[in-house]
């Protein structure tokens, strides 16, 4: 919301700055509602400064999902064989 002694000044202006990062955007080719930091990356080789330890190769998550699913279902596997010799 427009702040201040003069309510609808401000807000003109706050306006005018977000119409003219609309043209900037605009321009450069990204849509309204782009998340620019994103854009950016992807243009800089997807590097990754989120501090998350994320995918740094961009080669999706493919492998750590099977990584897993392989050690669920052996875990699966031996959790199933030590109760059947249980019982």
């Amino acid at each position: 919301m427009a702040r201040g002694n003069n309510p609808g000044k401000d807000f003109d202006d706050q306006y005018n700055a977000s119409r003219r990062e609309g043209q900037r955007k605009a321009a450069r080719g990204e849509g309204a509602w782009a998340d620019d930091k994103y854009l950016r990356d992807l243009r800089n080789g997807g590097e990754d400064n989120s501090g998350s330890g994320g995918n740094k190769d961009n080669s999706g998550c493919g492998k750590d999902t099977l990584l897993i699913l392989g050690f669920l279902s052996g875990f699966g596997w031996v959790i199933s064989e030590v109760v059947s010799r249980a019982l």
